[in-house]
């Protein structure tokens, strides 16, 4: 029995494979991929997606990806990003030098202090 299980889990697995690469077309060197930020790593007033541009595809179909602010550290597969349009951000402009994990590139793109706000109390006294 354990044998028929795991011939079909393999099956299963090259049935999805199969699914997916017909689904999702790969994306090419130089397009500008939508990377979808976990709320784990946001704060609420960051934004839910950074924008970065694929700068290597690797021999097994994972994405290293940059974006203005630097290289992502981690590699991405296709079903993790979305292809744009148009090409936003030129390769040329990711700089090599920098690699920096999702959290902190989402931090830096944000307008916000990264996780979390910082509060104001106006219980100092202003003299009028």
């Amino acid at each position: 029995n354990r044998k028929k299980a795991k011939q079909n889990l393999e099956n299963q697995a090259i049935k999805m494979k199969t699914w997916s690469d017909k689904k999702l077309k790969p994306a090419e060197v130089g397009a500008t991929v939508r990377v979808p930020v976990p709320d784990l790593d946001k704060g609420r007033g960051d934004a839910r997606n950074i924008l970065a541009v694929v700068i290597e595809v690797t021999d097994d179909g994972y994405y290293q990806l940059g974006t203005k602010e630097g290289l992502l550290k981690s590699l991405y597969s296709r079903s993790q990003i979305t292809i744009c349009q148009k090409n936003l951000i030129a390769i040329e402009e990711v700089p090599r030098e920098n690699t920096f994990a999702l959290r902190t590139i989402a931090t830096q793109q944000s307008t916000g202090p990264g996780q979390g706000f910082f509060k104001m109390h106006m219980q100092d006294k202003m003299s009028v």
